[in-house]
Protein backbone atom coordinates (compact mmCIF):
# COMPACT_ATOMS: atom_id res chain seq x y z
CA UNK A 1 0.00 0.00 0.00
CA UNK A 2 3.00 2.40 0.07
CA UNK A 3 4.23 1.86 -3.16
CA UNK A 4 1.65 4.24 -4.82
CA UNK A 5 2.66 7.07 -2.39
CA UNK A 6 5.81 6.74 -0.75
CA UNK A 7 7.94 4.19 -2.90
CA UNK A 8 7.05 6.32 -5.92
CA UNK A 9 7.63 9.77 -4.15
CA UNK A 10 11.29 8.88 -3.58
CA UNK A 11 11.83 7.14 -6.94
CA UNK A 12 10.58 10.69 -8.85
CA UNK A 13 13.10 12.60 -6.33
CA UNK A 14 16.19 10.23 -6.84
CA UNK A 15 15.84 8.38 -10.11
CA UNK A 16 13.37 10.29 -12.24
CA UNK A 17 14.59 13.94 -11.54
CA UNK A 18 18.21 13.44 -9.63
CA UNK A 19 19.15 11.03 -11.64
CA UNK A 20 21.23 9.45 -9.10
CA UNK A 21 23.85 6.92 -9.68
CA UNK A 22 26.82 5.11 -8.38
CA UNK A 23 29.01 7.10 -6.74
CA UNK A 24 27.11 9.98 -5.82
CA UNK A 25 26.32 10.90 -2.35
CA UNK A 26 22.65 11.17 -1.36
CA UNK A 27 21.92 12.41 2.10
CA UNK A 28 18.38 11.56 3.30
CA UNK A 29 16.68 13.33 6.22
CA UNK A 30 15.01 11.30 8.30
CA UNK A 31 13.16 7.89 8.88
CA UNK A 32 9.76 8.08 7.52
CA UNK A 33 8.51 6.18 4.71
CA UNK A 34 9.80 8.43 1.67
CA UNK A 35 13.34 8.49 3.58
CA UNK A 36 13.43 4.72 3.24
CA UNK A 37 12.62 4.09 0.28
CA UNK A 38 15.22 7.02 -0.85
CA UNK A 39 17.62 5.03 1.05
CA UNK A 40 16.78 1.52 -0.83
CA UNK A 41 16.85 2.88 -4.19
CA UNK A 42 20.12 4.90 -3.68
CA UNK A 43 21.81 1.60 -1.97
CA UNK A 44 20.33 0.00 -5.14
CA UNK A 45 22.22 2.19 -8.04
CA UNK A 46 25.12 2.22 -5.76
CA UNK A 47 24.94 5.56 -4.44
CA UNK A 48 27.08 7.09 -1.21
CA UNK A 49 24.01 7.35 1.50
CA UNK A 50 24.43 9.72 4.49
CA UNK A 51 21.01 9.26 6.70
CA UNK A 52 19.82 11.43 9.66
CA UNK A 53 17.95 10.42 12.17
CA UNK A 54 16.65 11.50 15.73
CA UNK A 55 16.57 7.34 16.56
CA UNK A 56 19.44 5.31 17.44
CA UNK A 57 17.43 2.47 16.71
CA UNK A 58 16.62 3.32 13.12
CA UNK A 59 19.90 4.19 12.56
CA UNK A 60 20.91 1.08 13.49
CA UNK A 61 18.74 -0.77 11.49
CA UNK A 62 19.74 1.68 8.45
CA UNK A 63 23.07 0.48 8.92
CA UNK A 64 22.09 -3.34 9.06
CA UNK A 65 20.44 -2.16 5.40
CA UNK A 66 23.90 -0.58 3.78
CA UNK A 67 24.22 2.68 5.24
CA UNK A 68 27.65 3.37 6.05
CA UNK A 69 27.04 7.27 7.01
CA UNK A 70 24.72 7.79 9.47
CA UNK A 71 23.77 10.79 11.94
CA UNK A 72 21.44 11.15 14.95
CA UNK A 73 20.55 14.96 14.98
CA UNK A 74 18.17 15.86 17.54
CA UNK A 75 16.06 18.67 16.12
CA UNK A 76 14.80 19.17 12.46
CA UNK A 77 17.44 20.16 9.79
CA UNK A 78 16.80 23.59 7.84
CA UNK A 79 16.91 24.50 4.20
CA UNK A 80 19.62 26.55 4.61
CA UNK A 81 21.74 23.99 6.27
CA UNK A 82 20.84 21.94 3.30
CA UNK A 83 22.00 24.49 0.98
CA UNK A 84 25.45 25.03 2.88
CA UNK A 85 25.88 20.84 3.05
CA UNK A 86 24.98 20.56 -0.99
CA UNK A 87 27.64 20.05 -3.26
CA UNK A 88 28.32 22.83 -5.86
CA UNK A 89 25.90 22.20 -8.53
CA UNK A 90 23.76 19.93 -6.23
CA UNK A 91 20.22 19.11 -6.00
CA UNK A 92 17.83 19.45 -2.87
CA UNK A 93 14.72 17.78 -3.52
CA UNK A 94 11.77 19.20 -1.31
CA UNK A 95 9.36 16.23 -0.37
CA UNK A 96 7.80 16.91 3.12
CA UNK A 97 7.74 19.83 5.49
CA UNK A 98 10.09 20.17 8.20
CA UNK A 99 10.17 23.20 9.59
CA UNK A 100 6.89 24.52 8.02
CA UNK A 101 5.08 25.93 4.50
CA UNK A 102 7.36 28.96 4.41
CA UNK A 103 10.90 30.15 5.21
CA UNK A 104 13.64 32.50 4.23
CA UNK A 105 16.22 30.77 1.40
CA UNK A 106 19.86 32.25 1.05
CA UNK A 107 19.15 32.87 -2.35
CA UNK A 108 23.14 33.88 -2.43
CA UNK A 109 24.25 30.85 -1.21
CA UNK A 110 21.82 28.70 -3.72
CA UNK A 111 22.96 30.98 -6.67
CA UNK A 112 26.26 30.87 -5.76
CA UNK A 113 26.93 27.16 -5.38
CA UNK A 114 24.35 26.58 -8.61
CA UNK A 115 21.87 24.40 -6.52
CA UNK A 116 18.63 22.70 -7.65
CA UNK A 117 15.94 23.29 -5.40
CA UNK A 118 12.96 21.20 -6.50
CA UNK A 119 9.56 20.53 -5.04
CA UNK A 120 8.22 16.86 -5.15
CA UNK A 121 5.29 14.60 -4.65
CA UNK A 122 4.07 11.91 -6.53
CA UNK A 123 4.73 10.91 -9.60
CA UNK A 124 3.21 9.21 -12.99
CA UNK A 125 2.11 5.83 -13.92
CA UNK A 126 4.85 5.67 -16.22
CA UNK A 127 7.19 6.41 -13.19
CA UNK A 128 5.32 3.22 -11.42
CA UNK A 129 5.71 1.01 -14.07
CA UNK A 130 9.56 1.56 -14.14
CA UNK A 131 10.02 1.86 -9.89
CA UNK A 132 8.08 -1.50 -9.92
CA UNK A 133 10.57 -3.00 -12.19
CA UNK A 134 13.36 -1.91 -10.29
CA UNK A 135 11.72 -3.46 -7.07
CA UNK A 136 11.88 -6.64 -9.05
CA UNK A 137 14.91 -6.40 -10.45
CA UNK A 138 16.70 -5.29 -7.46
CA UNK A 139 14.58 -7.32 -5.21
CA UNK A 140 13.95 -4.44 -2.97
CA UNK A 141 11.62 -4.87 -0.29
CA UNK A 142 10.01 -2.20 1.26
Amino acid sequence: STLPCAAITAWHSLIEKGNVKAGDSVLIQGTGGVSLFSMQFALAVGAEVILLSGSDDKLERAKKMGVNHLINYKSSDHINESIEAVALDGTISVIGIMNGLTGNINTAKLMSKQVRLQGINVGSKEMFLRMNQTLETKNIHP
